[in-house]
């Protein structure tokens, strides 16, 4: 293992940063993409310096093939953008260039934006700040600027292709081999967003959250209802379009994390019974199982109640119309049910086409979800569907019906 060293403020030199080689971890440059290694030499090949960071490094080390690639650069944001077919530059707060394709999406920040000089001022467009605070300040310098803005240690991990070196500034991969999540700093109220992502990388990683932590994240949960709704969305969508959606939902529910992000969801689940509650996550986690669209994937939090819905003979009123009645016109009033559907998941924001979609789907597969019996994995077989075939009652129907003759 190799120390990287610095001098701070005192002038006294002190250790930044711990590399390691690569026979220390288990990290290979063949789990990139074909397009992602493609997308580093286009930009290390014009002479800027190119690291993978964040999450995608943290998988690697936990022996996971990363779905989606985080790059930092010394190129500038226009530099990159121009340099890669298909970017563009999103954000305001903290801009980057944004690469989405139907297979990839790839995202890549610029260590310019993090320089002392745009924190202090408050720069909200560091695309267009001159470099000169970039040339001034040493390579050192930069990795720390941008250390402060990550939220956990297992995510302030850079990765350089080229050496296959890992760069740790705070025992990053010390924490994740003990399955610890540490937080950089627990105050939550400039980014109530990381107690979501805590909650999730600990469920889905199997770490575990230090004491304090928890008390920091429990005291901050409700500036969750202040955080905007496109923020809440993209943190939902990346979630149903993951394989774990079940755990982490149920890890919101019992955090009551999920009163503030989905509160009609939280009441829903609130109003059921222990087995009701284990039936419907146990559902969700068969949905999980599946190859689902992501037009489609909505499916995992509506499916379950829209399935209930359909058993359950209640009067209960939702607006002017009972539940009942609703999805007993559910085929001729589709307009009726989307209503429905899209207040339950209020107030997430989701595109309009994927409520539509799912709905449709767990119309006519006809999902059965009683939440006091238990789940049958048959019913949700989503990945592939015949249009064309109709019930077995519906073609008796038919056939029994006389044919009418033309006189």
């Amino acid at each position: 293992m190799k120390y990287r060293y610095g001098v701070n403020q005192r002038g006294k030199i002190t250790q930044l940063a711990k590399i390691y080689e690569p026979h220390e971890h288990t990290i290979k440059s063949t789990l990139l993409d074909k397009y992602y290694r493609y997308v580093f030499s286009r930009l290390y090949n014009n002479g800027h310096k190119v690291y993978v960071v964040g999450g995608a490094v943290r998988d690697m080390l936990l022996g996971n093939i990363p779905k989606d690639i985080d790059f930092i650069t010394s190129a500038r944001l226009t530099q990159a953008k121009r340099l890669l077919h298909g970017a563009r530059i999103i954000g305001k707060r903290f801009p980057i260039v944004l690469i989405k394709t139907p297979e990839y999406q790839v995202e890549i920040s610029s260590f310019i934006q993090h320089t002392p000089s745009t924190i202090s001022t408050g720069l909200t467009d560091p695309v267009r700040s001159s470099s000169s605070s970039l040339v001034a300040r040493s390579h050192d310098e930069l990795f720390v600027s941008d250390v402060i803005r990550r939220d956990f240690t297992c995510n302030a991990l850079y990765y350089d292709v080229i050496t296959n070196q890992i760069i740790d500034f705070r025992d990053g991969v010390k924490h994740i081999r003990e399955k610890i999540l540490v937080a950089l700093n627990d105050d939550y109220i400039e980014d109530p967003v990381r107690i979501l992502r805590a909650y999730k990388y600990a469920t889905i990683c199997g770490f575990r959250i230090l004491r304090k932590t928890k008390r920091a994240m429990s005291k901050h949960a409700s500036l969750l209802k202040e955080v905007s709704l496109s923020r809440i969305t993209e943190e939902l969508s990346k979630l149903v379009c993951s394989r774990y959606t079940a755990p982490v939902l149920k890890e919101y529910y019992n955090q009551k994390l999920l009163c503030y992000i989905l509160p009609n969801v939280f009441d829903y689940l609130s109003n059921l019974t222990s087995n009701q509650r284990k039936a419907y996550f146990a559902l969700v986690g068969e949905y999980d199982t599946l190859s689902l669209n992501k037009e489609v994937s909505l499916i995992k939090l509506i499916g379950p109640y829209i399935a209930s819905l359909r058993k359950e003979k209640t009067t209960k009123r939702v607006g002017e119309k009972t539940a009942k009645k609703v999805i007993e016109k559910a085929k001729m009033n589709r307009v009726a049910l989307f209503n429905l559907t899209k207040t339950f998941l209020q107030p997430a924001s989701f595109p309009n086409v994927w409520i539509r979609h799912s709905i449709a789907r767990c119309l006519q597969q006809g999902v059965e979800h009683t939440a006091s019996t238990s789940v049958s994995s048959h019913a949700i077989n989503t990945r592939r569907t015949n249009p064309h075939k109709k019930e077995a009652h519906h073609r008796t129907r038919i056939q029994n019906k006389p044919r009418s003759t033309k006189k």
